[in-house]
């Protein structure tokens, strides 16, 4: 089953006003900031573990009145501790990635603390669903060796032997895209290592009593590390044909194979979401035009549609004054071609969208298929009609034809589509009948239907 996903903003749920997200997701996730939660930048270890429960919980409410969130006694929604402050990496350590830095004295207290606030949001919140922000970051590489990592997740396992996650509902990894595809191959190419890391290894953090809790991995539409080359980069302003496929969606794949049925899709506050998205922007995305096109539904119909209308449109690299055409189904196309053969020149069908693959990824909303779609282009075998090379002319218009259409909508043609399908050419030949040459590319289709 394809993870569920829930958007997550900070101190409130997502606005209409920032953008109303597509059936296939849900704006039902609150991120709680350090400062109503007493973990606050600047402070003294001393100070972040001498706060009170109920002065946690005093704030925790102030935080949620003053977003509109009233219910706070009664909501069933799903709210998350964002708990990563003090850490200046000397003296406090406070941050869920840097707990293996802390001596094993301030470890215990740092530990101590987390869990008093997590029990102030379970007073305050007592049936809502509890979650605490970056319960594991994996090695950005994918590596369980690291030592950072390993480090790292053997003091989070022990922060569960200590009760830390037992008053939580789910754990939340950090998975946000670390790298893009002009850094180092090494580095871009081990997304879906560092994907089954974050999952596999926050699996082994358990609760005192040694129960398992489901996760709620956190993913981005920014590359986020310093160390890159895309540094806050949106994903689709990459240069990458299928920028959410090739990143996001690959994630997914992997938590789909994980049992993993929940993700939050980190989109910052409201106010940053109201208009155009700040830089870097290339194409002065909005967070709606993002979400639509991070999980977009379709059709066979509408692919078949679209793709006839794009190369109806097109103006053909060679013998431009024969524009490509789209049989009308009047009669068998192959059939109309043989004895329509003056007016069969660049004549074509799509057929094919029949027999489908899948779901790869699904869930209660949408599901990931993948089908064969056929293109068929005649072209009639007269002599001297393609140039004074006849049949080796005949041969370079179809191989221009063929790299065109590809052009135009296969991979490379992404920018022509409106509903978020992966079109790949698979193959190409030709045929012959009835005195017409056929050429015909075989593509195959990755789309998004409603279920």
């Amino acid at each position: 089953m394809m993870p569920r996903f829930h958007i997550s903003v900070q101190a409130g749920f997502l606005s209409a006003t920032a953008a109303v997200p597509p059936p296939s997701m849900v704006a039902d996730v609150y991120t709680i900031s350090g400062s109503p939660l007493r973990c606050i930048e600047g402070e003294t270890h001393a100070q972040f573990i001498a706060w009170s429960q109920v002065a946690v919980q005093n704030r925790i409410i102030n935080n949620l009145e003053g977003n509109g969130v009233t219910d706070y006694a009664t909501t069933t929604k799903t709210f998350t501790l964002d708990m990563e402050q003090p850490n200046d990496g000397v003296d406090t350590f406070a941050h869920p990635a840097d707990l293996h830095n802390a001596d094993s004295t301030k470890q215990a207290e740092i530990v101590t603390a987390w869990k008093l606030r997590i029990a102030a949001a379970r007073v305050v919140l007592p049936n809502a669903k509890l979650t605490m922000y970056g319960t594991l970051i994996p090695d950005e590489h994918g590596d369980a060796t690291d030592t950072t990592y390993v480090a790292r997740k053997a003091a989070l396992v022990a922060a569960g032997v200590s009760g830390l996650y037992d008053q939580l509902d789910y754990l939340s990894p950090i998975l946000y895209i670390r790298f893009g595809p002009t850094d180092a191959a090494t580095h871009w190419t081990k997304l879906a290592a560092y994907t089954r890391l974050g999952i596999d290894g926050s699996r082994d953090l358990l609760t005192s009593t040694g129960a398992q809790l489901p996760l709620l991995p956190y993913l981005y539409y920014r590359v986020s590390n310093g160390n890159s080359v895309h540094n806050d980069d949106i994903l689709l302003d990459m240069g990458l044909q299928m920028g959410f496929h090739a990143t996001i969606l690959s994630q997914i794949s992997v938590m789909q194979g994980r049992d993993v049925r929940d993700v939050a899709f980190w989109v910052g506050s409201n106010e940053t979401n109201t208009g155009i998205l700040p830089a870097p922007n290339d194409a002065n995305w909005t967070l709606a035009q993002l979400l639509v096109r991070l999980m977009p539904t379709t059709s066979v119909t509408i692919i078949r549609d679209q793709m006839v209308a794009v190369l109806e449109g097109a103006t053909p690299t060679s013998g431009s004054g024969q524009k490509f055409r789209a049989h009308r189904d009047e009669v068998d196309f192959f059939d109309w071609c043989g004895t329509n053969k003056a007016a069969a020149f660049r004549r074509f069908e799509v057929r094919g969208g029949t027999s489908f693959e899948g779901p790869e990824i699904s869930n209660t909303d949408v599901e990931w298929h993948r089908v064969p779609m056929t293109v068929t282009v005649a072209y009639p075998l007269e002599w001297g009609k393609y140039g004074a090379k006849n049949r080796a002319s005949l041969e370079k218009v179809v191989e221009q034809d063929i790299h065109q259409i590809d052009d135009l909508i296969g991979l490379r043609g992404m920018a022509n589509w409106t509903g978020g399908s992966q079109v790949r050419k698979v193959s190409d030949d030709v045929a012959e009948q009835d005195g017409v040459l056929f050429s015909r590319l075989q593509f195959e289709v990755g789309y998004f239907r409603s279920v």
